[in-house]
């Protein structure tokens, strides 16, 4: 059954943008820190409009209370069509960690949480590591970062096993171990049946337009049995008119 409700929310530094248009929201999100890109086209803005989108710094898309995608806009850009103008912005969370070089050096004895927040805090962008869980070894020889932000995030949580992802408030640590999962999903919450992918290691789900966490630990029911992985991938396709309206879940399965 198809969704009722299409209605997208766009917050252009925190305000809301443009209630009554039709808009079209594509793009991944992932764990890492590779910057995760949306690109939101906009119909027949209005001058003041676009103006106002070439000025702004952070957009964000949302499903009801759901965040759909947020980030820095990096680019607008506009097109003429048969029924009138599309203004597209691409926008990324996690674009100044990867644009932004830090060159920083960590006696020995500190631990790998404590030089995870020398790294962000070296970097200026005010990214803040919200979470560390699991293993935290001290390393026991200095250590020198150059490069970029990100990189050299990811290459200091190496000494623990451990990956990352981003949310808008921040930098969250995934510990070697899986952690307890916190989304529980079943048939009910699919628009497809899941596929298996890689091998059988990864799961392909259809969901609705919802935006659930790439990091995010999770469990499916389903035909009998339960999976239970990590979120590694979520793909939206949300137009707010008769275009797609789907979201695709990568997930890692665990055992």
């Amino acid at each position: 059954m198809p969704d009722v409700n299409r209605r997208l929310s766009v917050l252009a530094d925190s305000e809301l943008f443009a209630p009554d248009c039709r808009f079209r929201l594509s793009g991944t999100m992932r764990t890492g820190l590779f910057p995760s890109l949306f690109l939101l086209e906009c119909r027949n803005l209005s001058d003041a409009d676009v103006f106002r989108l070439r000025n702004t710094k952070e957009l964000s898309v949302l499903r009801e209370d759901s965040c759909l995608a947020s980030g820095r806009v990096s680019d607008v850009f506009c097109r003429t069509v048969p029924e009138g103008t599309v203004t597209a912005v691409a926008f990324s969370l996690g674009l100044d960690l990867w644009e932004t070089s830090v060159s920083l050096s960590v006696p020995a004895g500190v631990s790998v949480s404590e030089t995870v927040r020398r790294i962000l805090a070296a970097s200026g962008t005010g990214v803040q590591l919200l979470s560390f869980p699991g293993s935290d070894p001290v390393f026991s020889r200095g250590q020198a970062f150059f490069g970029r932000a990100a990189e050299c995030v990811a290459s200091a949580l190496s000494a623990a096993s451990a990956r990352c992802y981003l949310v808008p408030a921040g930098l969250c640590v995934l510990p070697a171990e899986p952690l307890p999962a916190t989304l529980h999903l079943s048939g009910k919450d699919l628009t497809d049946r899941p596929a298996l992918a890689d091998g059988g290691k990864k799961l392909i789900l259809s969901t609705s337009v919802t935006g659930f966490q790439p990091g995010e630990e999770m469990t499916l029911a389903y035909g009998g049995k339960t999976y239970a992985g990590l979120i590694l991938e979520r793909m939206t396709e949300a137009d707010t008119a008769l275009g797609p309206w789907n979201t695709q879940l990568l997930v890692e399965l665990h055992g």
